[in-house]
């Protein structure tokens, strides 16, 4: 039967970390995610073609002494500081691009940092129940190596809302239900909320919203009348207002720079039910709680994109559920375990009514897919429940009551061989038809050829090792020591993940080549040329694309990526996309050009001369229908000035023409001929334009969000005004619990 507590934890609430348990949290992130820290392979996938070249867009932005407004060459040209996932307000990016300019050892140090910030966070979470400290540990390892964070750290925004999110689950916890400290718990719970929002994925701060609101709901009906409860949100809600607008003004900057880029956003207008149901977590990815290997490979029942397959925690986490069956649960308990429901059946998608009815009455449950990354929530959850089991069973083995885990342990022996079985087919370990050039290729080719089968029998042998180390260490007439028990759970979490991270995390490309290739970027923003065709830049892009990503960020040239990888994609791109004759004939001139002839858009696809500059609008002055007359030339333009939020050009018209740059429009750009303000046209679908009178001219295009201009010292305010808050509650706090301390560091 399970016991309430252990007999040597203590009475006060601990929600700390020791700096012992965070440096073994360190050592076994860094040790379990090998192939990160050491740099031996590189992050795949989204990690490598989309946040790596924005974190360096942002990084040599901040390195030359600017602020990341714009990037001119990243789908040319887009505002950088619009885009919700790019960074450019995460105080992470700030710290790191301080020491380097961004690359992929960055980048990898920045995922390990959130993965162990993951491990800290829930340790300090679980703190707020009393829990053992071999309890918080196991539990916190196993949250660092689950299933959902080994899945998505390909795409970094997911992995740091998995270390934002315990976090702002802590201080809201604390501030609801601890009477002390409150004024603290505000200001750190709107620093929380920041972290996630800044370097976070959208999705998660909305359902995190949802879930603070059922923990103030919770606390209202936790007291012994509803008068009762009452009473103490009052007392807690000018705090609570506190945490929200304290929030509200470090977000301030990154609010506004979202709000002001979202119309242009292909998303902006919300979602179908189709779209936001797309990528759900499987009922059938339930296996993967025992065997993790399996959903990596290919299978009927998992149709579902690699990213949303893996629940696993930690096999002896599902273990100590079993603890649950003689226990009395507490109400909190049912809380947490109606949650548990409610996100699991909102992460299959269709599968159950419960994503529709959210998408339908709920705000702001249209605006996001990925309905499988909800398991995240699922997985905080299921590891909350498995606290109180963990602290009975450390109790348990210390007065010798073992039978129930042995049981339990049996009976999940039993579950896996039947499951083996289940699987004998297609055992056998099938033929690698390709040549290899080394072991480590013929290694990675057998790897890559594993059936479902084979890897359910990779898993199941492994569990079962582990399951039959448990059984022994628990053998009558033997005492038990919890060091050697902690070690195996720890283990099992750890070398169970080494199977999956060659799959979901890392690829076969080489962090040293790829920094090689950054680090031949020019230096600052050259000026981009005007004699070079776009066309020309394209197949560049597109001749490096698969090896280093988003290779014209790095080069530092104006470019057209053909696949889609940006969530903040312009929606003018999209158009530009469809309309094929259009883009081919403007990416035969260069990245700016002067232009003799403006044509509307219905002219597109006649037969323009070739010797013609010309450009697409219908709204510039001078539009004409179809001339075949050849034109002389418009006249001669040179860039002298490129920047991330300006452009210089030099020109010299024999006849009014159109100054045209490739940089996709934007109502915060502003142009000057001289010392005067001139109008920006939208020409060739996407893109900018001026007309320039004759003779020799300076032009400057210039880019200037106003909002940025007063909302970036108010959030900088904002900051040190909580930072003062967390200062003062500090000291009240010592002079109420210690004052005798108190006074002597006053009077030494």
């Amino acid at each position: 039967m399970i016991k309430q507590a252990h007999p040597h934890l203590p009475l006060k609430r601990e929600t700390g970390i020791p700096v012992k348990h965070a440096i073994c949290l360190l050592l076994i992130c860094v040790i379990g995610y090998w192939p990160l820290s050491t740099g031996l392979f590189s992050l795949k996938n989204d990690a490598f073609v989309y946040f790596l070249p924005n974190r360096f867009m942002a990084s040599d932005a901040i390195r030359q002494g600017m602020l990341p407004y714009w990037s001119p060459y990243f789908y040319m040209g887009y505002p950088l500081h619009g885009d919700m996932q790019s960074g450019v307000w995460n105080p992470v990016v700030w710290i790191f691009s301080a020491i380097s300019t961004y690359n992929m050892y960055s980048l990898h140090a920045e995922t390990l940092l959130y993965m162990f910030l993951s491990g800290v966070g829930l340790y300090k979470l679980l703190g707020t129940g009393n829990h053992h400290a071999y309890t918080k540990l196991a539990l916190a390892v196993g949250f660092m190596f689950s299933g959902f964070i080994i899945d998505t750290a390909q795409i970094t925004v997911w992995t740091a809302s998995a270390a934002g999110i315990p976090f702002v689950m802590l201080y809201f916890h604390r501030l609801i239900f601890e009477p002390v400290r409150r004024l603290g718990n505000a200001c750190k719970t709107a620093l929380a909320l920041y972290f996630l929002f800044s370097a976070g994925y959208p999705s998660f701060l909305i359902m995190t919203a949802y879930i603070m609101a059922g923990m103030t709901l919770f606390g209202l009906f936790n007291q012994h009348t509803l008068r009762q409860g009452i009473h103490e949100i009052w007392k807690t809600f000018p705090f609570i207002i506190i945490a929200g607008a304290g929030f509200i003004i470090l977000s301030l900057p990154a609010l506004l720079s979202y709000l002001d880029y979202l119309p242009n956003y292909q998303r902006a207008s919300g979602l179908s039910i189709g779209q936001a149901q797309e990528n759900p977590f499987t009922w059938f990815g339930l296996i993967s709680a025992v065997f993790p290997l399996s959903v990596t490979r290919s299978h009927e029942w998992l149709m579902n994109n690699p990213t949303a397959r893996s629940i696993f925690t930690g096999l002896f986490s599902i273990v100590m559920l079993a603890g649950w069956i003689r226990a009395r649960p507490a109400k909190s308990t049912w809380w947490i375990l109606s949650g548990t429901i409610f996100f699991f059946l909102f992460s299959v998608g269709d599968a159950s009514p419960v994503r529709k009815f959210c998408y339908d009455y709920l705000p702001g449950m249209n605006l996001f897919r990925h309905p499988g990354t909800m398991r995240l929530f699922v997985t905080v959850s299921l590891l909350l429940l498995a606290a109180k089991p963990f602290d009975a069973f450390w109790s348990n083995i210390s007065s010798g009551n073992t039978a129930l885990y042995k049981k339990t342990a049996i009976a999940f022996i039993g579950m896996i061989m039947l499951f083996l079985l289940f699987n004998l087919n297609g055992y056998k370990t099938a033929g690698v038809n390709q040549s290899a050039e080394s072991w480590r290729d013929q290694l990675k080719l057998t790897y890559d050829s594993l059936s479902f089968q084979q890897a359910v029998w990779i898993d199941g042998i492994l569990q079962l090792f582990f399951l039959a180390i448990f059984l022994w260490l628990l053998r009558s007439g033997k005492p038990v020591k919890s060091r050697l028990l902690l070690m195996l759970f720890i283990l099992n979490s750890v070398i169970c993940a080494q199977a999956i991270i060659p799959y979901t995390i890392v690829s076969r490309v080489s962090t040293r080549e790829i920094n090689a290739f950054i680090d031949q970027s020019p230096k600052g923003y050259p000026c981009p040329s005007g004699s070079i065709p776009m066309a020309v830049n394209n197949q560049q892009e597109s001749s490096y694309n698969r090896a280093y990503g988003s290779a014209s960020v790095y080069q530092k040239q104006i470019a057209w990526v053909n696949e889609v990888v940006n969530p903040s994609h312009h929606k003018l791109l999209f158009d530009l996309a469809a309309a094929d004759s259009l883009r081919r004939r403007i990416f035969g001139y260069p990245p700016y050009y002067m232009a003799d002839t403006a044509y509307r858009y219905s002219d597109s696809l006649l037969a323009i001369p070739s010797s013609q500059k010309i450009l697409f609008a219908d709204d510039v002055p001078g539009l004409k229908k179809n001339d075949q007359e050849g034109h002389a030339s418009p006249g001669y333009v040179q860039c002298s000035g490129f920047s991330n939020r300006s452009c210089s050009f030099q020109t010299n018209a024999t006849a009014p023409a159109y100054l045209l740059l490739t940089q996709v429009y934007n109502k915060n750009w502003k142009a000057f001929i001289g010392h005067r303000e001139v109008k920006i046209y939208r020409a060739n679908m996407a893109f900018m334009c001026v007309m320039v009178p004759p003779g020799k001219q300076h032009v400057k295009f210039l880019y200037e969000p106003a909002y940025l201009a007063w909302s970036i010292p108010v959030a900088l305010g904002g900051l040190l005004v909580l930072l003062g808050c967390l200062y003062y509650d500090r000291r009240k706090a010592l002079k109420l619990f210690f004052p005798s301390w108190h006074a002597r560091r006053l009077h030494p």
